[in-house]
């Protein structure tokens, strides 16, 4: 995460369950999660659950895997000029 938006777009997608249904919808589950965030399952379920906002290095793994769900992994691409491709 690099930006404070992105941080309050982690912490929303938490808060409204978003995080969780994004997880469920691409077949993934906590455990496997974890994994790939380099955190325990507890700590997965702590988020999931709002007891917990993630932090560090595993917040930013945790984001990027949320933003591709929730966004899709295609970005427009755009020129100099700022105008789609």
């Amino acid at each position: 995460m690099n930006t404070p938006m992105d941080r309050a777009r982690l912490v929303t997608w938490i808060a409204t369950g978003r995080a969780r249904e994004a997880r469920e919808g691409a077949g993934w589950t906590r455990v496997r999660v974890a994994e790939t965030c380099g955190v325990t399952l507890r700590t997965v379920y702590r988020w999931e659950n709002e007891a917990r906002v993630p932090r560090g290095a595993a917040a930013g793994r945790y984001y990027a895997l949320l933003d591709r769900w929730i966004n899709g992994p295609e970005m427009l691409l755009t020129d100099e000029k700022g105008t789609e491709r």
